[in-house]
């Protein structure tokens, strides 16, 4: 997993943007431009709201589907899984007009389209994040110009980083295998859209080389400090899948959270790491540590982690 969120995020998921949202009485979303996964419609009879799963724009209350077996609906590198309710875009106020909680996002040149804002950790009862759906995560986009957050909390759902509201978590396509994709489609790990070609590369806890002039991973190879540089994968956890293992039981890592930095626990939908098993720090790659996991079984190594927080002893043999 890795040890440090931005450095690794960043060339994955770049937002750049205009903020304009913060001031007292404004309840206005910032406007996101971002690089960057879902199957079936929607079942029912009322149309789809931005974010839900679709197979023709007709079923959309936007009247824009991004199937995903169109060839021409490309967001980064491939199409968004399961197929995607939304709605072409130049700023956030469009997005807003269709769904309070919408932004623009801008995938590619010249691909932008409305998707769900969402908060990080477990959602109430009440809320639907990020519609419910395994193939999307909640995931960590950076915002230029927000407001200082050393004296004041950040309007929701903005996170504070660094003494500023520079987070802005949304719902963005995550496949987590090829079962999420067409028949005729792969996941791609490293953006987590469905593409014609199925990536290759050495699967998450594998050593690499970072130096290579072309990344050996199938996600990315991330260099956590200590002479450890392993591939590494994002994924949503909660989600079947993942992390190149079909059965998560048996896997050799699996998918955690990785803002720790922001000092939020987890929840169900949102973007995750593959995180090495652990059961002591000893066991954890560079200067990460041995998170214990909630459900008793032994633990992940995460970073940003307090060491009074981890398994500091291995279990006796």
């Amino acid at each position: 997993m890795r040890s440090s969120l931005l450095p690794l995020t960043l060339p994955l998921l770049l937002a750049l943007g205009l903020f304009a949202g913060c001031d007292d009485g404004d309840d206005t979303l910032p406007d996101v431009k971002l690089v960057t996964p879902a199957s079936g419609g929607t079942g029912g009879t009322s149309k789809a709201r931005i974010g839900e799963r679709c197979e023709s724009d007709d079923e959309c209350a936007s009247g824009t589907c991004l199937r995903a077996d169109d060839g021409e609906a490309v967001l980064t590198v491939g199409t968004a899984p399961g197929g995607l309710c939304t709605a072409a875009c130049s700023s956030s106020t469009e997005c807003q007009a269709l769904d309070a909680k919408a932004v623009c996002v801008t995938f590619a040149a010249d691909s932008s389209y409305c998707v769900q804002s969402c908060s990080f950790g477990t959602a109430p009862l009440t809320e639907d994040k990020c519609a419910s759906r395994a193939e999307l995560s909640c995931q960590p986009l950076l915002l230029e110009g927000g407001p200082s957050c050393d004296d004041q909390p950040c309007p929701e759902p903005l996170v504070c980083l660094d003494g500023t509201c520079s987070i802005l978590p949304a719902c963005l396509p995550r496949c987590n295998s090829d079962s999420d994709c067409p028949a005729d489609r792969y996941c791609d790990p490293r953006y987590g859209e469905c593409v014609t070609e199925r990536p290759d590369g050495k699967l998450p806890g594998e050593t690499c080389d970072p130096n290579a002039a072309e990344d050996e991973c199938r996600g990315n190879c991330v260099d956590f400090g200590g002479g450890i540089v392993e591939c590494d994968e994002n994924c949503t956890v909660g989600a079947p899948g993942g992390c190149g293992y079909a059965d998560a039981a048996t896997a050799p890592v699996a998918c955690a959270f990785f803002a720790y930095d922001f000092g939020v626990d987890q929840g169900i939908s949102d973007e995750g790491s593959c995180a090495a098993r652990c059961r002591c720090n000893d066991e954890c790659p560079g200067e990460q540590l041995c998170l214990p996991d909630t459900s008793g079984d032994a633990g992940l190594c995460v970073g940003g982690l307090a060491l009074e927080d981890s398994l500091q002893e291995c279990p006796e043999e």
